[in-house]
């Protein structure tokens, strides 16, 4: 049992119970990211706790810590929901994400280990052979986890805090751009560029594609949308 600033003790059934919103979050956080659940899907409750075996309760809760992370939209009338994704949103957060990755990539072409480099072209080699085998899956996942070695690289905690706040949600975004056609070809060019760069130790060099990578990451993205409908007159 833990000890409690009233010296009373805390069994661990109590401690697990108190984590459990957050564990649930973690979960539907990670669904939300990876598409399952996708933009606009209801999140009805009685369904989720069953398949989840829980109860309503912290799932609830688990649904206003989402919430505030903008991840799911809570409505007295519909309940909950996953948020929709807009323009806008992309604009801001790739703008934000360009900053953090440019600088995250300049720091690793000092700091970056060894081992952290042969891992990060262990990635650039399995998203090539993703592509080749029109993998989307295991092309998102292994490009998910280039881009956070990128950041681990840096050695910079404030920096991977501030993007672990904001990564949830462009990656839903990433998603969509990874079954767009050839955006994944060059997007995998792009970060063998910034994994040269960074290899070569030229921060320089290393922030300005990393950079570059997100700019045209957008670009990609707004080719994707469909074009409005033309009105034609009668």
């Amino acid at each position: 049992m833990a000890s409690t600033p009233s010296g009373l003790s805390a069994p661990a059934a109590f401690r697990k119970a108190a984590l459990l919103p957050e564990l649930l979050a973690d979960h539907l956080r990670e669904e939300i990211a990876n598409g399952a659940l996708p933009p606009g899907r209801r999140l009805v409750e009685q369904e989720l706790a069953t398949t989840l075996q829980v109860s309503r309760v912290p799932l609830r809760e688990a649904f206003r810590i989402l919430s505030s992370e903008g991840l799911v939209t809570l409505s007295p009338h519909r309940g909950a929901e996953v948020s929709g994704t807009s323009q806008e949103e992309l604009e801001e957060l790739f703008e934000v994400r360009a900053m953090l990755e440019s600088r995250a990539a300049a720091l690793a072409a000092w700091r970056a280990s060894a081992d952290q480099l042969s891992q990060l072209e262990q990635l650039v080699a399995r998203m090539t052979v993703a592509i080749r085998d029109e993998d989307t899956v295991t092309y998102y996942r292994a490009s998910a986890a280039f881009h956070d070695l990128l950041v681990d690289a840096a050695g910079n905690r404030t920096l991977a805090r501030a993007y672990a706040q904001i990564k949830v949600r462009f990656r839903r975004y990433q998603m969509v751009l990874a079954a767009v056609a050839e955006s994944p070809k060059r997007s995998n060019e792009e970060h063998a560029g910034v994994l040269k760069a960074i290899a070569g130790r030229d921060p320089v060099a290393a922030a300005a594609l990393a950079e570059s990578h997100i700019e045209a990451l957008v670009l990609r993205y707004r080719k994707a949308q469909p074009k409005p409908a033309r009105a034609v007159a009668v």
